[in-house]
């Protein structure tokens, strides 16, 4: 998702949804901002990607390891999502341009539990948490 402006995307199943902090963040627009007649959160998962509207998440870090169940298909993760407040406005794969989000330097502390059936992407829940720009997760420890 980092920097991605629309040229890749992971594989999804058509069946995917998302949900983040208990909201439906996929097939969900009621729940977002419209932004001339477009909607991110109105979009599956692969067609977010695609739309490159994510091309605002500067960098993500991920130095733990995932938590793998092979048998049920479980993946979790733990990152952080860093958006420098830096970046030009978006563009996405219509053509349109909006302002990023962020304006400002933000980190997310995220968990995210991924179920993968036949080799894609089924359904993702994640919980996000602001923490303070750019912090470690080794942090904590001290």
């Amino acid at each position: 998702m980092a920097n991605n402006t629309g040229r890749n995307t992971a594989p999804f199943a058509d069946t995917c949804e998302r949900w983040e902090n208990d909201i439906q963040t996929t097939h969900n627009p009621g729940a977002g901002k419209d932004r001339n007649g477009f909607n991110v959160l109105g979009l599956g998962c692969e067609e977010q990607q695609k739309s490159g509207f994510y091309s605002f998440i500067t960098s993500i870090r991920n130095r733990r390891f995932p938590i793998v169940d092979e048998e049920r298909g479980f993946v979790m993760s733990f990152a952080f999502f860093e958006h420098t407040g830096a970046v030009p406005p978006v563009t996405i794969s219509t053509g349109q341009t909006f302002p990023a989000p962020f304006l400002s330097p933000l980190t997310f502390q995220i968990s995210g539990l991924f179920q993968i059936r036949k080799g894609k992407i089924d359904q993702i829940e994640a919980v996000l948490n602001t923490v303070p720009y750019g912090m470690r997760s080794d942090d904590w420890d001290r």
